[in-house]
């Protein structure tokens, strides 16, 4: 399945979403950077963001979307089938 960043122009969202999918239920930081296809620079900014705000975890050596970032991921996609029904 693509991730929705792949479907659509590339985004801040759209990259956000896609990190938060590839760790439910988790994710080494090697495959979030290849699925991503962001670099390593890019993924470290976003995963101390995303730990900041409380939508991802860091688990040993690996990261976990949160309950919150799972709430993050279900309104995201709420407001694409409200943008989608506009056309």
């Amino acid at each position: 399945m693509l991730g929705w960043a792949e479907r659509q122009r590339r985004s801040h969202f759209g990259t956000i979403y896609d990190i938060l999918k590839f760790c439910n239920p988790s994710a080494r930081k090697i495959n979030i950077l290849c699925r991503a296809n962001i670099d390593h620079r890019q993924l470290e900014k976003y995963l101390a963001a995303l730990i900041e705000h409380g939508l991802l975890r860091a688990e040993e050596n690996e990261l976990r979307t949160t309950e919150k970032g799972l709430r993050f991921i279900e309104k995201l996609e709420e407001l694409l089938k409200l943008m989608e029904g506009d056309h």
